[in-house]
This record gives structure tokens, C-alpha cells and sequence, in this order.
């Protein structure tokens, strides 16, 4: 008797997912998800403002703000301020630091914020900017020597 019921009920079960199976329509549309928020990036970036600015200090921007939003948030540069090696159009990271040049100051020979204190070349995690780099930071990388680094530069 369990014999039979047993297969009575897997019998059942068959023909429910044909059915189910039948039911569906093969043109139905495709459902598209769109990620969560946890994969996008932060919604706010804080950055700190260094230098020849009229109110140096840590400004909290949007994250698709550019160096010019940072300046412009630190009351934008002193008269004694230059903004030579500094590329305004770049954006702006999370935790990074951006320091105006002052009249007269030498940029430091190697930087460990993001390359934005006015031609170091360095950048976090050990890259180089090119645009940036003298002779004597290519001169480091390897398989460059004097030559192609002063070719680099000219």
C-alpha cells in the first residue's frame, strides 16, 4: 500500500512540473538587476588641502569632483600660490592630500600622497605619473637608464 502511494505522489509530482514547464511563456522578457549600492563606490570622498590655499583643511566632495572643487573648497589659492605641475582636471581620491605650491618652495623630491604637490611624479603604491617625472625618478625604474629617461622627459 505505501508502494502505491509513493508512486502515486511522484506521478503527481511529474505532471505538476510539465505543467509548470508548459506554463512558461518563451518570449517573457528579461529581468535585468541592477547592482547594489554595496559595489559602488563611496558617496563621498575626503580629501586634504595643503599649501598656498586660503583655508588649508580636511573638505568633504563628491566623488566625480576635480582638484579645481578642492581648491575651490579651501577658499581657492593665495597670491603667493602656483599652480604649476598641478592638474585641476583630475579627480579627486579618498584619503588623498593636495598641496598648492607657494612661491619660491621646491616641490619634495619624492611624494607619498597622489602626485599632486606640484610635479614629484610619484604616486601611491609606487607608480610613476610620466607626465610628471624627472629624469631622476625614471632613472629608477627598471630597464630605463639615463638616456631614455632624458629622452622620456625631452
Amino acid at each position: 500500500m505505501a508502494f502505491i502511494v509513493l508512486v502515486a505522489a511522484t506521478v503527481a509530482a511529474v505532471l505538476a512540473a510539465v505543467v509548470l514547464l508548459a506554463r512558461q511563456d518563451d518570449n517573457a522578457p528579461v529581468r535585468i538587476i541592477a547592482p547594489t549600492s554595496q559595489q559602488e563606490g563611496p558617496a563621498q570622498v575626503r580629501v586634504y588641502v595643503t599649501g598656498a590655499v586660503v583655508d588649508p583643511g580636511v573638505y568633504t566632495l563628491d566623488p566625480e569632483s576635480r582638484i579645481t572643487d578642492a581648491l575651490d573648497a579651501a577658499g581657492g589659492i593665495t597670491d603667493e600660490g602656483i599652480l604649476d605641475g598641478l592638474n585641476l582636471a583630475l579627480r579627486v581620491k579618498d584619503e588623498a592630500e593636495y598641496h598648492v605650491l607657494k612661491l619660491g618652495e621646491t616641490p619634495p623630491a619624492a611624494s607619498i600622497s597622489t602626485g599632486a604637490t606640484g610635479g614629484s611624479g610619484s604616486q601611491p603604491g609606487g607608480l610613476i605619473d610620466l607626465n610628471l617625472a624627472s629624469e631622476q625618478l625614471l632613472d629608477t625604474l627598471p630597464g630605463i637608464g639615463p638616456a631614455l629617461a632624458e629622452a622620456i622627459v625631452a
